[in-house]
């Protein structure tokens, strides 16, 4: 089974990050390629990059390291995050932040995909050569937009919800049906998983 992850709110805890980078002024008509540099050089060794990365997720990458997969996109889907970046800075600043988190010593960087706005197109490249391989495989992301790609293109796809202030509202956010594929956490997902196998 090869596992299509999104990075931002699935693995990282994108939250804590900016939090932190809140308290060290770093805005993000700011952030570049440099900037998790920068941040180290300030606050030195106490700045612990696996420590923006949720511990289940670290551990089911450990497990799982060949057959994970990461697709990032390096644009946001909100339109005023991007105000004053060019795709190469944003695209640089993104790289910069997969390499700061460590992820890549774990499932390797050839396994770390940076896209724009869309997910759709590496998404059906990997559909495409996992069909071929006769490799099962799914996505899991925590947002509807890449959910929608992934459905779209017929591949099995969870949705992320880590957050308890987005519970109240994730009724909203996401079609009945879509809910019926919510987990919380990697543990929850596993769960998720081996229950549909059993029922294909």
């Amino acid at each position: 089974m090869k596992y299509i992850l999104d990075f931002d709110g699935v693995i990282s805890n994108t939250e804590a990050l900016k939090k932190v980078m809140g308290e060290l002024q770093v805005v993000e008509s700011s952030r570049s390629g440099s900037t998790f540099t920068e941040m180290q050089e300030r606050i030195g060794l106490t700045l612990n990059a696996q420590s923006f990365l949720f511990k289940d997720a670290v551990a089911f990458l450990k497990e799982h390291a060949e057959e994970c997969v990461v697709i990032s996109s390096y644009q946001s889907i909100n339109p005023d995050n991007n105000k004053g970046l060019t795709d190469e800075v944003q695209k640089q600043y993104q790289e910069a932040k997969m390499l700061f988190s460590g992820i890549a010593d774990i499932i390797g960087k050839h396994n770390i995909h940076i896209v724009g706005i869309s997910k759709k197109e590496k998404l059906a490249e990997l559909q495409r050569e996992y069909t071929d391989a006769g490799e099962g495989f799914c996505f899991v992301d925590d947002r509807e937009v890449y959910i929608n790609e992934a459905i779209d293109l017929g591949i099995p796809a969870y949705v992320m919800n880590r957050s308890e202030k987005r519970k109240s509202t994730f009724e909203g956010f996401f079609s009945v049906e879509k809910r019926k594929n919510e987990i919380h956490s990697f543990e929850g997902f596993v769960a998720r998983l081996e229950a549909d196998i059993r029922h294909t």
